[in-house]
């Protein structure tokens, strides 16, 4: 028999385009509240465009306890592309927030054994 090991909470994090007409961006808004649960608060935070980037708000999902458990990203006027990618790649938009930065960013700020 294995010891029971507290469960941790994993942690989520996601850019959706306002604009998508292939997966509405409803889809993306109910993964990443149902994965920061029912007690979960949400801070909304204006990110404005710099340069020709989109505007994009920026939701933080707390626990309980204040710590960021999740991070959903509305972008402004993207549809469904990569946003922040290569203008080589297929479905990515320029002209978005760096989608792979902020990932970036959101996990290597969260250590596997607690608190970022």
């Amino acid at each position: 028999h294995y010891p029971l090991r507290r469960q941790r909470q994993m942690c989520i994090r996601d850019s959706h385009g306002d604009c998508d007409a292939t997966v509405h961006p409803n889809n993306a808004r109910a993964v990443v509240a149902a994965s920061a649960g029912t007690g979960a608060s949400v801070e909304t935070l204006a990110v404005p465009g710099t340069g020709n980037r989109r505007h994009s708000t920026r939701h933080l999902y707390r626990n309980p306890a204040g710590d960021v458990v999740a991070e959903y990203w509305d972008v402004q006027g993207a549809g469904h592309a990569w946003a922040g990618g290569s203008s080589r790649g297929t479905y990515t938009d320029r002209s978005g927030p760096d989608a792979s930065a902020e990932m970036l960013r959101f996990f290597l700020a969260r250590s596997l054994g607690g608190k970022p």
